[in-house]
């Protein structure tokens, strides 16, 4: 009877350690600027002269983000133009990009293309825009090709 109490008590005390863990992943993130925690980190602090709105004029950094929600575009978290999103990640050098599910086929290829064609550098993306890229890269080899 003894076992059995013990072998409760450590699967309880499991639990309430991975509770706890999953639950300073929600709201600080898992490092890589997730969550739901406000942190200023990679971010300008409130106060600063940093601009809301993204610009092209904005210093270099390695690589933007840019968010596709149907139509719409975030740049780093602010809303953007699709063409603020492509010439800001031009002057980065490189772009990471995730859309949602209400994004059209065209208008992501379109965007896909207008950034492969500035020279941005592919840093990755949401799932199964790996393979738009490499779909995209395809019909820009042929076309540049003819």
């Amino acid at each position: 009877m003894a076992r059995n109490d013990d072998d409760t008590t450590a699967r309880d005390a499991a639990i309430l350690g991975g509770g706890a863990l999953l639950t300073y992943w929600l709201l600080r993130g898992f490092g890589g600027g997730s969550g739901l925690g406000g942190g200023s980190r990679g971010r300008a602090a409130a106060g600063t002269s940093a601009s809301a709105t993204p610009t092209a004029s904005a210093p270099a950094r390695p690589f933007c983000n840019v968010f596709i929600r149907g139509e719409r575009y975030e740049l780093d978290g602010a809303p953007a133009t699709f063409a603020t999103a492509v010439e800001a990640c031009r002057a980065a050098g490189g772009v990471y990009v995730r859309s949602t599910g209400d994004t059209r086929q065209g208008t992501l290829d379109d965007f896909l293309r207008a950034l492969l064609e500035a020279g941005v550098t592919w840093f990755g993306g949401g799932p199964g825009l790996d393979e738009n890229v490499n779909r995209v890269r395809a019909t820009l080899g042929t076309t540049k090709a003819g």
